[in-house]
């Protein structure tokens, strides 16, 4: 039996969800997401939502989830070629993927080429994306041999689908980071700018964002004092703000100004972030604007970035990559680095596998989580990551998680969250025992074990505190141990 793309991509997903399925018992219920969310006053490692926990004290959220090319604009991209129009992507099976796996977060992709030819990839794959946020009214043809756009006017079904899809994900409990623009392309792939709205031959505006006319367009996401440019900068801004007016009321939205640029485009990420907190200050609700990830880039080689230029940003949150000083991967810092932190695998290496440990490494240190779902041919790829994600949300409702701090002393494991004296969240990647310092406090704590691989809970016995204090753990394998005071 033959099927077309579309029907071939939903049931790709509809069998990874089937055969992914966590146990009802264990499935998220539907509650809607509260909020907005806005960085925590006494932890600002998390977001707050504006609820309380059981002491009064602001609730502390931690964000986890898996996210996909193809969840907002459809787009073939690393899925199938030569296809016009893209396949139809079935956001109603990927939510019930994220909520059977007790997700809280996804971040919606955008697109700013409708057509381009990959690069890094053996098959140089046409992709196709749409679509945009103006309209295309012609008259005349662009690049892509589709009408071209009017950059003043917008084509109200693609905010209309924007609003749909974080609703939609926002009656589930998920959390959306929406990305305004999408630099990667324009920064990595050859002919990105052929097809760009911005440029010339594209739109009928008689607007060419490439002043230098290099056929790069690395200035669209600039900043410039000429002419061309601050009207392509005015036009950006009257797309942001529509976007602010179409999500504003909706709490559960972060906003992204767009994913792995190069450093060249901080300034003008910066700038979007003011924009956003501009528009927003006179709006009933006031969302977080996050950067991610950025590259060097000389000439026509993209070298590898760096963090530093991220953790000094104007940003509420950013999302780190791999570079030569920290390794926000496997060694995530204790130390707070000044800025929420997003560990995305998009940008930490998207190929690599990442079992349940992973997660437990990124929660012991205090960083969110995002999973760049890749392979649907598979039902099995990515099945602990999913897992993982799941468990660490579940947890992290179980703890006073706005009063713990990540750790690499309290336990000998070296990752573990602490609320000295009072409550310790330890996780023990190998097999053996291990030691927790308990000084702090001479009360008797209760001990819950959890094991990741099997998502069992077991009881643990009482331990007294006031020492350095051996466990055991009852499993083989990597495993959690939660310690709470008792009253």
């Amino acid at each position: 039996m033959r099927f077309s793309c579309k029907h071939r991509f939903r049931l790709a997903l509809l069998v990874a969800v089937a055969a992914l399925a966590v146990t009802a018992g264990r499935a998220a219920e539907s509650t809607r997401a509260p909020g907005p969310l806005r960085p925590h006053p006494t932890n600002p490692r998390y977001f707050t939502d504006g609820t309380r926990g059981p002491d009064g004290s602001p609730r502390a959220v931690y964000l986890a989830g898996s996210h996909v090319w193809q969840n907002f604009q459809d787009t073939g991209h690393r899925l199938e070629s030569g296809t016009e129009p893209p396949p139809v992507f079935d956001y109603p099976a990927f939510l019930d993927l994220l909520q059977r796996h007790g997700h809280n977060f996804t971040r919606l992709w955008r697109w700013e080429m409708p057509k381009w030819t990959e690069r890094d990839t053996a098959s140089k794959m046409t992709e196709y994306s749409r679509p945009h946020p103006w309209a295309r009214t012609g008259p005349g043809l662009a690049y892509d041999g589709q009408p071209k756009f009017d950059l003043t006017r917008f084509d109200d079904a693609y905010f209309a689908r924007l609003r749909s899809r974080v609703q939609l994900a926002g009656e589930r409990g998920i959390y959306v980071a929406v990305m305004l623009f999408e630099l990667w392309g324009v920064t990595h792939v050859k002919n990105a700018w052929e097809f760009h709205p911005f440029a010339a031959a594209n739109n009928v505006n008689g607007i060419e964002a490439d002043e230098n006319a290099d056929g790069s367009g690395l200035e669209f996401h600039t900043l410039r004092d000429t002419a061309t440019s601050r009207q392509v900068r005015s036009l950006q801004e009257a797309y942001v703000r529509r976007v602010i007016a179409t999500l504003n009321e909706c709490d559960n939205v972060l906003y992204e100004i767009g994913n792995e640029g190069g450093t060249y485009t901080l300034a003008w990420q910066e700038h979007m972030v003011d924009v956003i907190h501009r528009a927003e200050a006179a709006q009933p609700k006031q969302h977080p604007a996050g950067i991610t990830w950025m590259f060097h880039r000389d000439s026509e080689r993209v070298a590898h970035g760096d963090n530093a230029s991220l953790l000094r940003c104007r940003a509420d949150w950013i999302s780190p990559g791999n570079d030569r000083v920290q390794d926000f991967d496997r060694n995530p810092p204790v130390e707070f680095p000044g800025r929420l932190i997003i560990a995305d695998t998009d940008h930490l290496g998207w190929r690599s596998p990442r079992d349940h440990g992973w997660f437990w490494k990124q929660f012991c240190r205090g960083q969110h989580t995002l999973y760049l779902e890749w392979s649907y041919t598979s039902p099995t790829v990515g099945a602990a990551s999913r897992e993982g994600m799941g468990q660490v949300v579940r947890r992290s409702r179980k703890v006073n998680l706005a009063a713990m701090q990540p750790s690499a002393t309290v336990a000998s494991t070296t990752f573990a969250l602490a609320a000295p004296g009072r409550e310790y969240l330890i996780y023990q990647p190998a097999a053996g025992a291990f030691s927790v310092d308990l000084t702090p406090s001479t009360a008797t704590f209760s001990a819950a074990w959890f094991i990741p691989a099997t998502g069992e809970s077991r009881p643990g016995a009482d331990v007294s505190g006031g020492a350095r204090r051996e466990f055991t753990p009852p499993h083989s394998g990597p495993v959690v141990l939660h310690l709470k005071a008792k009253s």
